[in-house]
């Protein structure tokens, strides 16, 4: 999965560093997937698979354009 942001995409660098940042946040969102599957209340696990799934996708989306917002002059 690549994250093609208009700000990752300004940059080899950005790029880069959005891809790998990506990676790893969705690999711990896997992680923590597989530790929610065992957790009793049906109900909150999937709230909280969402809740990591969102933010492991924001994290990259937010930092490639804090990234791009560096570069800027």
């Amino acid at each position: 999965m690549e994250i093609k942001t208009p700000w990752a995409l300004s940059s080899e660098e950005n790029w880069r560093r959005t891809q790998r940042l990506g990676g790893k946040c969705l690999f711990i969102a896997g992680l923590l997937t597989i530790l929610l599957a065992f957790l009793p209340n049906q109900e909150l696990a999937f709230g909280l698979l969402m809740a990591v799934l969102i933010v492991a996708c924001l994290i990259p989306v937010l930092m490639s354009w804090i990234w791009w917002r560096k570069q800027q002059p």
